[in-house]
């Protein structure tokens, strides 16, 4: 059974990205998690099992409790809630209206947060070292229990809510980068457990995570933000995997103590083995901005849906203000980037390359870009 792997559930963190959750989340948020999340013979054996693929030991008690998908929804609801940041999240969203991703009447914070309550598995809580899953009506899937006792590893061993790991809004793509470390270590023991259950186990398995999966998931149809919320487990895991198949246990815990600097390390592992360089520094243009970060191999990827610019990318920013939205980006190929990102973006942005350098502008009027340079 190695090579099969039950239909994958998101988890809370590979939907959220990195959500640190507040020793406050919910007193009485019990209340709606009558059901157990298994015997504590299985839940230690479940620990156990996570703790030998994963290499690491817990020396503390991880609590587990069963949510049905109106308390996972209550948890994820207060989470988006305490972590909201208003000027940021409407100055991304705005970013996205400019670019094209978002249409007219898409918004992305109702977009995320139909995502994010409707296909939650699992939820990981550092500073309280709880794990809350999904369970309605029964027993909570093993592997999404197991994927969440590698957070609860990881945290214990690595503090995966500091440094690195913490928020970094002027970094959006290091942040980015981080998170599909954590996600792609955790999706990699999740897959590896499902891999080591014998037949019957797995028929099981894979009636858990039916059964658990709430009916009224859904999201918005949007290419760009689909393809940034799985990159976390997919590339990340592709990342882990490459990672100890290179220095196996060492390398990976490793990459814990000095995480990966942007998601162009992550799409491309020997780019980070061979010592992670630092991205090429990219300057806007003077102005006042109400957003500026950092914009990566994956966003250029989810932008454009072209896999093969990751290699391309050497830097890149983006800033979004009263005037309209700037990106610059440093690629090898900045022609080939130049031209992917035209086929993009709306009528009426002005695309320019010069030399290694690629340049959008996209204002707000309906002013023509014929006086724009790439500089």
């Amino acid at each position: 059974m190695g090579g099969t792997r039950a239909p994958r559930q998101l988890t809370h963190d590979e939907r959220m990205g990195r959500t640190r959750v507040a020793a406050l989340l919910l007193a009485g948020l019990l209340l709606a998690a009558p059901a157990s999340a298994g015997t504590c013979s299985e839940l230690r054996g479940i620990i156990q099992r996570t703790e030998q693929l994963r290499g690491l030991k817990t020396t503390h008690p991880i609590a587990v409790s069963t949510l049905d998908a109106r308390g996972m929804r209550l948890v994820v609801l207060r989470e988006l809630a305490r972590e909201r940041q208003p000027r940021t999240d409407a100055a991304w969203d705005d970013a996205l209206h400019l670019l094209g991703v978002l249409k007219r009447g898409q918004s992305l914070e109702a977009i995320r947060r139909s995502e994010l309550t409707g296909q939650v598995a699992g939820l990981y809580v550092p500073q309280t070292r709880r794990l809350y899953v999904l369970g309605s009506g029964g027993a909570a899937p093993r592997s999404v229990i197991a994927h969440e006792v590698t957070h609860a590893l990881q945290d214990e061993h690595f503090r995966i809510s500091r440094g690195a790991f913490d928020s970094h809004p002027r970094d959006r793509d290091a942040e980015l980068a981080a998170t599909a470390l954590v996600e792609g270590d955790a999706t990699d023991v999740q897959a590896r457990y499902v891999a080591g259950l014998s037949a019957g186990d797995l028929i099981g398995e894979l009636a858990r995570t039916l059964g658990s999966i709430p009916s009224d998931s859904g999201g918005g149809d949007v290419p760009y933000l689909q393809r940034e919320l799985v990159y976390p487990y997919n590339a990340g895991q592709e990342f882990v995997k490459a990672l100890r198949q290179q220095g196996g246990q060492r390398l990976l815990d490793r990459a814990f103590l000095h995480p990966p600097r942007t998601t162009a390390a992550v799409l491309d592992p020997a780019r980070y083995i061979a010592g992670d360089p630092p991205p090429r520094k990219v300057r806007l243009p003077a102005g006042s901005y109400a957003l500026e970060t950092t914009f990566g191999a994956e966003d250029l990827i989810a932008l454009t849906g072209q896999d093969e610019l990751a290699h391309s990318w050497l830097g890149g920013r983006i800033g979004v203000g009263p005037r309209g939205l700037e990106l610059r980006l440093v690629a090898r190929r900045a022609a080939s980037v130049a031209a992917a990102l035209e086929d993009v973006v709306p009528a009426g942005a002005a695309v320019a390359f010069r030399g290694q350098l690629v340049c959008v502008r996209i204002t707000r009027t309906k002013a023509s870009g014929h006086a724009f340079s790439c500089r």
